[in-house]
């Protein structure tokens, strides 16, 4: 009996926290870049996760954000930023960056990446270079997806909280 008192308050404190946050806490912003091949199809290099909470006030609804929670190129971390700013307006995270600027380097890999993206003006451009040969490694640009607007980790951890104590009642009913 105890045990449940317990775990329905816990659950139920959890629900709280979850309550007083606001809606938008702990989003994180993400972006694919795709190779274009010569074949006329595309591979994804590289992925940025940008969290929200992160950001910055800058002018009104629009916050910046000088780190990135993950960069991503060919699978692995990014290990040298050079510049990185991305820009997002807090009360309407599904319309993603309104400006993402960046110049990243991986050492692992001798590849640079540089990247300018403005949704305000309609302007996107992004070279990945070798930077040993200083060789484009993709003659036919890259291009990227609309900013995907991911949940955040602890949204999920409260439904699995919750789930947990469902089936707790249900074992305990049996």
């Amino acid at each position: 009996m105890l045990k449940k008192l317990i775990a329905s308050a816990f659950v139920v404190a959890l629900s709280g926290a979850s309550i007083m946050q606001p809606a938008h806490a702990g989003a994180i912003l993400v972006k694919d870049f795709y190779a274009n091949l010569d074949n006329g199809s595309s591979q994804l290099i590289g992925t940025v996760k940008v969290d929200i909470d992160d950001g910055q006030q800058w002018i009104d609804n629009i916050y910046q954000a000088f780190t990135w929670s993950s960069f991503t190129l060919f699978g692995k971390e990014v290990d040298v930023a050079y510049d990185f700013i991305a820009e997002f307006n807090i009360n309407d995270l599904q319309a993603g960056f309104t400006f993402l600027q960046f110049d990243v380097q991986d050492l692992l890999n001798d590849v640079t990446f540089k990247g300018f993206f403005s949704d305000t003006d309609g302007i996107a451009a992004a070279d990945l270079y070798n930077t040993t040969t200083n060789e484009e490694l993709f003659a036919n640009g890259v291009s990227v997806t609309d900013t995907r607007v991911v949940s955040a980790p602890a949204t999920a951890a409260l439904f699995l909280v919750g789930f947990a104590g469902l089936m707790l009642r249900r074992r305990a009913q049996q």
